[in-house]
């Protein structure tokens, strides 16, 4: 066997072969529950079906990610099963990316196949299938984008023919595009990568010809890029002043604290992982300065994708630091890879093989263990809660996050909300799945308020036929009883009531555009 078959081999045949592997995996992860997984599991399988079975989403959204949840369900005939086949794909679909980054950087077999099983069997990852398939696939799409336009990038340099330079292009925007509509935090990172490299091209382009310049010109290169800064400024001001409560909750001075909140998303490996490339990448970082290594300007990066003052306890902040490690994976193993080739040291080549020995293992044995369905919300008892409610089909229900989307799922996808309105809609037709209030309580709450003549107007008569008893902690009213019950309960025990499985404010609008 040749050495070009050889290498033909490990080029074509082994990231298909971990590809097949990592999809394998991660779908036997997923599948050690029969439900959905995560607390939005329900939310994208009522998506999926809604959108095999009608051609639309039942929540209307622009991410391709539902979508593809509902593609998967039309050859699954499944929708839950459709989701977690996606999200096990996008997964290793990842993994497939960072390796065709890191060979098309370095032409490096091993460094990228070490790549691909570092992303494959990373902790942190692994946990976003099972919460954050969007945010899943905006990563896969991001990654596909820096793939096709480092070959643009190449095509370019190598002045390649218009029609090789076209075939890099036309992907490149498309996965830009895809990347920037899946998810919030893939969107920033998109335009950070893009605004990084038109930086790095259009200051290494005026170096070149500075000398030749006229002034007019100087001026011309000096305002184009105040003016591109102006507006990537300008975009994300206006960007975070709209989901300003999102993301502005997500900074926070640097606390060495236990922070459960990541610890729950990502477990303390997943955690552990994301400090040691923060701290790799920025070592990294300082060496690659002084050496004056090639491309040391893509470090520039690096404070981005680990940036220290995010706050640990804010969703937004996590997702962005898990989003961070596929990421910042072929970053770091390229910038080694810069510093220290293999024929430098002898026993580089070994480390690496180790390495990827290792990743292969942690792939195959560890991952399925970062899921624990136990951690995932009762769906089990869900299913029992709203398989006794019984509501026409023009009403809205009120319930807590995870029991709304499994009563949508298994009742023809009639609304729920897990928010208050914010569109009009009459009071019976709206009712509310309380939680921690006895039935029998408040048909006597209303009957005493009934006999005041200052509050009897108020209460509508057949009021014992508008509270349903569901079980010890779940309560069918109708929404207006309740919010008269919270307005004259003693205000300390009202106010105990209003908590997270007792939905008491209005959705906030980048959650959802007001309904018409």
């Amino acid at each position: 066997m040749t050495k070009i078959t050889k290498t033909s081999l490990l080029k074509y045949l082994l990231p298909i072969v971990f590809f097949a592997c990592v999809f394998s995996v991660r779908l036997s992860m997923l599948q050690k529950s029969s439900e959905p997984n995560g607390l939005d599991g329900y939310f994208y399988a009522l998506q999926a079906r809604s959108f095999v079975e009608t051609g639309h989403l039942e929540n209307p959204s622009h991410e391709p990610g539902y979508y593809l949840c509902g593609i998967c369900s039309l050859f699954t005939k499944n929708p839950i099963l459709g989701v977690k086949v996606w999200s096990a794909l996008s997964s290793a679909l990842s993994s497939l990316a960072v390796f065709l980054i890191l060979f098309a950087l370095s032409a490096q077999i091993l460094l990228s196949l070490l790549g691909f099983l570092l992303s494959a069997a990373s902790p942190s990852f692994s946990s976003m299938s099972l919460n954050f398939i969007n945010n899943q696939t905006g990563i896969c799409f991001l990654l596909f984008y820096a793939f096709f336009l480092v070959r643009a990038l190449k095509s370019w340099h190598k002045k390649s023919s218009p029609k090789t330079l076209i075939l890099h292009i036309l992907p490149c925007v498309a996965f830009f595009v895809l990347s920037v509509i899946s998810h919030k935090v893939t969107m920033i990172f998109a335009f950070a990568l893009t605004f990084a490299i038109f930086l790095l091209y259009t200051l290494r382009f005026a170096r070149k010809i500075w000398g030749r310049l006229g002034k007019p010109l100087r001026i011309f290169f000096v305002a184009l890029i105040l003016l591109a800064a102006t507006v990537v400024f300008v975009a994300g001001i206006l960007f975070f002043s709209r989901h300003a409560p999102r993301f502005m909750n997500a900074f926070s001075l640097p606390s060495f604290t236990n922070h459960n909140s990541i610890d729950r998303s990502v477990t303390k490996f997943g955690s552990a992982e994301i400090a040691f490339y923060a701290l790799a990448l920025y070592c990294v970082s300082v060496i690659a300065l002084f050496k004056k290594s090639p491309h040391r300007n893509l470090l520039l990066l690096v404070p981005f994708l680990y940036f220290p003052f995010w706050n640990l306890e804010s969703d937004m902040a996590v997702r962005i630091l898990m989003s961070s490690v596929p990421l910042g994976i072929p970053l770091f193993l390229y910038e080694v890879h810069l510093l220290f080739p293999e024929n430098a040291f002898p026993k580089v080549r070994k480390i690496a093989c180790s390495l990827l020995c290792l990743s292969l293992l942690a792939c195959l044995f560890f991952t399925p263990r970062v899921y624990n369905p136990k951690k995932d919300p009762p769906y089990s008892y869900y299913k029992k809660v709203v398989s006794k409610i019984q509501l026409p089909s023009d009403t809205l229900l009120i319930a807590h996050l995870g029991l709304n989307h499994v009563y949508t799922y298994y009742n023809g996808l009639k609304d729920a909300l897990n928010w208050l309105p914010d569109f009009e809609i009459a009071p019976e037709k709206t009712w509310r799945l309380s939680y921690g209030v006895n039935s029998s309580y408040l048909e006597s709450f209303f009957e005493e308020h009934a006999l005041s003549d200052e509050l009897s107007d108020k209460i509508p008569e057949n009021y014992a036929d508008l509270i349903e008893p569901i079980d010890s902690k779940y309560t069918l009213l109708r929404e207006d009883l309740w919010q008269f019950y919270l307005s004259h309960e003693d205000a300390e025990i009202a106010e105990t009531y209003k908590n997270w499985y007792n939905p008491h404010e209005v959705r906030p609008s980048y959650i959802r555009k007001v309904k018409k």
